[in-house]
């Protein structure tokens, strides 16, 4: 702690409770040119949005909806490209297989 100095590498992050509504965001919303829909919004009511820049996943957006945090957050900071975006669409495609 005292004399060591650490990198702050945590990604951003927001989260909002209301009523029943979940909301949790992870990365940098500011880039993006693509935006892939994991689940049905209007079905469940829950979903994932995964925001790409040339490929590169920035953020990721969870609504309602239980995932893999720790593979959202290597997927993003790995800058990886991801190849067939519809990977991502895909819910029977675990996202810890893409992440790595």
């Amino acid at each position: 702690m005292a004399g060591e100095s650490q990198v702050f590498d945590d990604l951003p992050y927001f989260f909002s409770f209301v009523f029943d509504l979940r909301i949790e965001v992870y990365g940098d919303m500011s880039k993006y040119n693509k935006v892939v829909l994991r689940g049905n919004p209007s079905e469940k009511g829950n979903f994932t949005k995964f925001y790409l820049d040339d490929g590169v996943v920035n953020v990721v957006m969870i609504v309602n909806k239980k995932e893999d945090v720790d593979s959202i957050k290597q997927l993003i900071r790995s800058r990886k490209k991801i190849v067939d975006p519809t990977l991502l669409s895909n819910e029977s495609v675990q996202l810890r297989a893409i992440s790595n």
